[in-house]
């Protein structure tokens, strides 16, 4: 999995900045707010089709060569990007990093999944890498962007990345190939074609599980469209303090979930799971509560941490759950995830409009409350795969000893 982790943080070097700049170069070209919103409709749609297709593919093929056909696609939904001087070409970007985004993550998870006793460690790499790969992009990206003008950066800024996402195709492509051709990898592994025919039925508590994930993935998401506005109106916040805000959560996402993975391999992952959700509630909780910057500041640090300690946890229980069909689970997963990336800001800020601005927030802390509860009683696995799935991972348990 090591071998991921550098083209995982280069194709996340755009993530920190195109949910923010794309908007405003759209209405820059002449876009209406519905031409808009049809570009992340349309790239929020392509996502939730593909990743449960992608996914059971990858469970009849080389898992290593859809990271790389992903990080290819990144790379053209760049140049398309810089290219980029009517919403119709945007549209078609939208459309190709959509199945970048598909193809790449989807891999990703379940790769790391089949690294055995190891799998919370590799998650939480992954978590890491995308972090610690938005945070290195955009920050020299915003400070392009206030020197010059976003119209005069797009063009380069693209272009950069771009370069960037090459490099990771680059990089993946010899690792996929080492992986493939090493002699000592299982016949399944050196042809690329996985037998399955006769996969396991899933434990009954892999739906319910899921189920769960939605929810709180839902509940989370309420607060991105209101945190920004919670901190400008409470505090009348300038827009360079709150980036500035955000940075030292940020700096302990990057860094943090590598470690939390290893807690998860070591004594299961519903302990820090568990434990991550409710300390995730409760600084949630207490948000509307806080009566100063530095206060709110340090309710993100310690929100970041719960997160870091629940997301590699969780997916190495999605990975348990799954056995062996872990391209097929981990596109349900993701998913699931992007479904709630799409309802839960809708529902977030109609709360925040209609009830109070402290109402997202008390809702989010319940719900998180209430999952890191409920998480006991779901009749799931806890330990590391069977000795037959574990035969099966070792072509990924060898990829990541490289």
């Amino acid at each position: 999995m090591r071998t991921l982790l550098r083209p995982a943080l280069l194709l996340s070097l755009p993530t920190g900045v195109m949910s923010f700049a794309l908007p405003l170069y759209a209405h820059s070209l002449g876009a209406s707010p519905l031409q808009i919103g049809v570009y992340f409709t349309l790239l929020g749609g392509v996502m939730l089709l593909c990743r449960p297709l992608f996914g059971i593919w990858m469970d009849r093929g080389h898992k290593p060569a859809f990271f790389v056909a992903g990080a290819a696609c990144q790379t053209l939904a760049l140049l398309v990007y810089a290219g980029s001087q009517q919403m119709s070409m945007l549209y078609l970007a939208a459309v190709l990093a959509g199945l970048a985004t598909s193809l790449c993550w989807t891999a990703a998870y379940a790769l790391a999944a089949g690294n055995g006793a190891h799998s919370g460690e590799a998650m939480g790499q992954i978590d890491s890498a995308v972090a610690r790969g938005a945070l290195i992009g955009a920050i020299p990206a915003f400070n392009v962007v206030g020197f010059f003008t976003l119209e005069r950066s797009w063009q380069p800024l693209m272009l950069v990345f771009a370069a960037a996402a090459l490099l990771a195709t680059w990089l993946a492509s010899r690792a996929a190939y080492e992986l493939k051709r090493d002699p000592g990898q299982p016949r399944e592994a050196a042809s690329g074609i996985a037998q399955t025919a006769h996969l396991p039925t899933a434990p009954a508590g892999l739906w319910p599980l899921l189920l769960l994930v939605l929810l709180t993935c839902t509940s989370t998401a309420m607060l991105l469209p209101v945190l920004t506005i919670f901190l400008a109106e409470k505090f009348a916040a300038s827009s360079s303090t709150i980036a500035a805000a955000y940075i030292p959560a940020a700096l302990v996402f990057s860094l943090l979930p590598a470690y939390t993975g290893r807690l998860a391999d070591r004594v299961g992952s519903r302990w820090p799971m568990s434990g991550g959700l409710l300390l995730m509630a409760l600084c949630s909780l207490a948000i509307p509560l806080a009566g100063s910057l530095w206060l709110l500041i340090g309710l993100w640090v310690m929100e970041a941490v719960g997160a870091a300690l629940a997301g590699p946890a969780e997916r190495k229980l999605v990975g348990i759950a799954g056995g062996e069909a872990r391209g097929r689970v981990f596109g349900l997963y993701t998913m699931l995830t992007g479904l709630a990336a799409a309802i839960g800001p809708l529902l977030g800020g109609l709360a925040y409009q209609q009830f109070g601005p402290g109402i997202p927030f008390i809702a989010n802390g319940i719900v998180l409350l209430l999952a890191s509860t409920l998480l006991w009683r779901l009749r799931l696995p806890d330990g590391q795969p069977a000795p037959e799935a574990a035969q099966l991972q070792a072509p990924v348990a060898g990829m990541a000893a490289k």
